[in-house]
């Protein structure tokens, strides 16, 4: 259903700056504020997902994200202790005059 509301300058004004400080477009926010108001579940964002789907994803792909990083680390300090514990053989010195 598409609506349609005609706001005071004063109650533009609140809207405009609430949805700015929660990070969303006005008729993002009003939609918000109606459903709320009227104790239906959280408005869906993208792909059909709730809101508390979206941030448990993020959260996840952020763990991913220091797991691959952590993993990257320990890859790193593997190969640096098998650079410390080569053996480094002296490279005998050849004399072209022989």
């Amino acid at each position: 259903m598409s609506l349609t509301l005609q706001l005071s300058p004063e109650a533009e004004r609140a809207l405009q700056q609430e949805a700015s400080f929660a990070g969303i477009l006005p008729a993002d926010y009003a939609q918000r504020l109606i459903y709320r108001g009227l104790h239906l579940p959280e408005v869906t964002g993208w792909e059909g997902q709730t809101l508390t789907e979206l941030f448990s994803e993020w959260k996840m792909q952020e763990n991913d994200t220091i797991t691959s990083e952590v993993e990257d680390q320990d890859w790193d300090e593997i190969a640096n202790r098998i650079d410390a514990d080569r053996v480094h053989l002296p490279v005998p010195e050849i004399d072209d005059h022989a």
